[in-house]
């Protein structure tokens, strides 16, 4: 019978109970008899043992972390169930600088969380435990080590948020230090922003889906919430990505800076210290080696010193991009005569320009898909395949017939080989791959007509439109049909009758 037990018996005897001694007295609301363990000055064995660790000969000389992480290993298993209702505040707390009380409350406390019981308790308790798991104390395997600290990080943070910013950095650490999968970290570390940094520091590796969550991530203007997108959401999507495409290629080949690098910065290379604020033994006892979480956040370890490697620009939402993803949203409205108007910002005209054109030239993909889209009625193959049948039947049976018809054809291709009935032919007219505000300026061109105010009025730039209808030109010439002389342009006279029938 353990001593809890001895004392609940003699509590509920009856003679005892009756007895005129306790009658006469006052007794306030604690149990007249209390374990030894319960006693304020009792101290544990195991709890002297561990603070002797810190006297060893060993120990002299050696960092509070080491010594924790003696002491801690050696009190591992170590349980107890001391009522304690102080509380301990220490920055850098251990196992060192608790008195008795103390060290017995919070090993209390471990116990139930241990069990699955969770409280909230001193700060600095909750720390000190993160600091074991840190440690791997108590665990054989570093996966086992954070699945249990996850585990209270996900509970303990209900009850104090407090705990939320160092130790979610702390966790990533320990995914880094001990080389684990980075899927260790789902539900703890948002990657949302450094993957759509991934995709804009090198656009051209991704389709339009990946660049549009991109930009909606990280621009200040909310494009999905605007009733353009609502309305037409494929055309809003393609002509941003087309146009941030467009943007970025213009940078790199007429600015210093790329564009990316004008919005979010350089990536940047800084001493690390890991698990930085903790009380961690061996931080810097580690073999050269590289993690990386993604392209823009890798750790480097060479001789035991730490290096980070990521973009330490705002996580906040970008407003230079917020305003270049709003003039999208603007020229559509104004081009697809979509109510309500959005007025004009702090746009530039090369940034106008660019939309422009890629707004044109999507559209005119977009209609030259459709026209190109063929649609089968398979309700109607079987009326076809009974007209082939009869069709067939004809021409077995009915030679005298068919052989007149094919003298009637033959004799018809005669007279268009003689030029007899050039008038009964109709020809298709040729198809064009320029879109409609290229045919007009190609128009003006040929007819010697003014084309400035409309290139205005539609922000188009004069080398653009000249760049793209020669690009698309060289595809059918394999030369360049419109030169500029004096900046203005010519077309050349070897190609103007032929250019008429692309108009």
């Amino acid at each position: 019978m353990d001593i809890k037990a001895i004392i609940e018996q003699i509590l509920s005897d009856k003679k005892l109970s009756n007895s005129k001694n306790i009658e006469t007295k006052l007794y306030k609301d604690q149990p007249i008899l209390r374990p030894a363990s319960q006693m304020p000055q009792y101290v544990p064995e195991k709890i002297k043992d561990m603070r002797s660790i810190a006297l060893l000969p060993e120990s002299l000389g050696k960092s509070d972390a080491w010594i924790f992480l003696k002491q801690g290993k050696f009190m591992a298993e170590y349980e107890d169930d001391f009522i304690y209702d102080g509380t301990f505040v220490r920055y850098y707390p251990t196992y060192q600088y608790m008195n008795d009380k103390e060290l017995r409350g919070y090993f209390s406390w471990r116990t139930k969380v241990r069990k699955g019981t969770v409280e909230k308790t001193s700060l600095s308790f909750a720390y000190l435990y993160i600091y074991e798991q840190l440690n791997c104390i108590a665990f054989e395997a570093p996966e086992d080590a954070l699945n249990s600290l996850k585990e209270f990080y996900f509970k303990y943070r209900e009850i104090d948020k407090r705990i939320e910013v160092l130790t979610v950095k702390w966790i990533c650490d320990f995914v880094v230090f001990h080389g684990l999968d980075k899927s260790f970290l789902n539900g703890v570390y948002d990657f949302s922003f450094e993957n759509a940094l991934e995709v804009l520091a090198d656009v051209k590796k991704y389709d339009y889906d990946r660049i549009f969550s991109a930009l909606c991530t990280l621009s200040s203007y909310n494009i999905t919430s605007s009733k353009l997108y609502k309305t037409f959401p494929e055309d809003a999507k393609s002509v941003c990505c087309k146009a941030y495409i467009l943007f970025s290629e213009y940078f790199e080949k007429k600015r210093k800076n790329s564009l990316f690098t004008i919005l979010f910065g350089d990536i940047v290379s800084s001493s690390y210290t890991m698990f930085a604020s903790a009380v961690f033994s061996g931080r810097n006892r580690h073999s050269d080696c590289k993690y990386e979480f993604n392209s823009v956040h890798k750790y480097i370890c060479f001789r035991g010193h730490w290096q980070c490697e990521k973009y330490y620009c705002s996580k906040n939402k970008n407003v230079k991009l917020g305003i270049f993803i709003k003039a999208v949203d603007r020229y559509l409205r104004e081009n697809l005569n979509f109510e309500p108007s959005l007025s004009p910002g702090k746009e530039t005209k090369i940034m106008m320009s660019l939309i422009a054109r890629a707004a044109n030239e999507y559209f005119a993909e977009k209609k030259q898909a459709e026209r190109m889209k063929v649609e089968i009625d398979f309700s109607k193959l079987s009326s076809i395949r009974l007209s082939s049948d009869i069709t067939l039947n004809k021409l077995i049976t009915e030679d005298d017939t068919q052989y007149e018809k094919d003298i009637t054809a033959s004799e018809t291709v005669n007279r268009i080989e003689n030029g007899l009935c050039k008038s009964e032919i109709s020809f298709e007219k040729i198809h064009t791959p320029l879109n409609d505000s290229e045919r007009f300026f190609l128009k003006c061109l040929i007819d010697n007509t003014e084309y400035g105010s409309y290139l205005r009025k539609n922000n188009i730039m004069l080398s653009v439109i000249i760049d793209s209808i020669n690009e698309k030109m060289f595809e059918i010439f394999a030369d360049t049909v419109i030169i500029c002389e004096n900046e203005t342009p010519i077309i050349i006279d070897d190609y103007l009758e032929e250019l008429k029938n692309y108009i």
